[in-house]
């Protein structure tokens, strides 16, 4: 499935796991004020073994984090008219793209106390270079 039949979907789980945090009074991230979760958490959350029979949920949670993270990125492209710091190929495949993102946090272990934001928009940075 391509990048572009998520993207509605991404947002609108973004969103609701972020008010679900809220709402239940989630603990601080160990990103920082504001941020959601850190890059460490993120790919804790993508890296479930299937043996624990809750991977399609934990999966399902990366892809759509990394996706709403893509669509945020590029919608405040768009009013401001910078640069992307990404430029994803057409015909993406989404789980290219959170493989993408779980080996560059896990190649970088220094970063991953940073907000999972962050360093999603780097990997993706340094996997797909703007021409």
């Amino acid at each position: 499935m391509t990048i572009f039949r998520f993207n509605l979907l991404s947002m609108f789980m973004a969103v609701g796991l972020m008010n679900a945090a809220t709402a239940a009074g989630a603990e601080q991230s160990p990103a920082g004020p504001g941020a959601f979760i850190s890059g460490g958490e993120l790919l804790q959350y993508c890296s479930i073994p299937a043996s624990t029979g809750a991977e399609r949920n934990f999966d399902e949670f990366c892809v759509a984090y990394i996706m709403g993270v893509v669509d945020l990125h590029h919608l405040s492209a768009i009013p401001t008219g910078k640069q992307k710091n990404f430029c994803l190929n057409e015909g993406v495949e989404i789980e290219g793209l959170a493989k993408y993102v779980k080996d560059w946090i896990g190649a970088n272990s220094e970063q991953r106390n940073l907000p999972a934001s962050f360093l999603i928009v780097l990997a993706l940075k340094d996997n797909f270079p703007c021409k």
